[in-house]
């Protein structure tokens, strides 16, 4: 299994029918307990102010390769 890490942008390999497959998320937590193997994410390019943190399986996740160029305009923070 591959490892990720905090501020990784990641997608769904396989997203839902109901689900944009081009949606991109970035990672905003990692589990703590190995056993767990869950990620919280947070969607980039969302519509509304406050964007939804979700907490999926890291298994469920592929890495996005991604330009700096086409991150302009969006912002990321995080909360330590």
């Amino acid at each position: 299994m591959k490892t990720f890490k905090v501020g990784q942008i990641v997608k769904f390999h396989t997203p839902l029918p109901d689900e944009d497959p081009a949606q991109i998320y970035v990672i905003v937590e990692i589990s703590d307990d190995e056993t767990a193997n869950r990620a919280s994410i947070k969607p980039l390019n969302f519509k509304f102010q406050f964007p939804p943190i979700l907490t999926v399986k890291i298994s469920d996740l592929e890495e996005v390769k991604i330009l700096a160029v086409e991150m302009i305009g969006e912002k990321v923070v995080f909360f330590a």
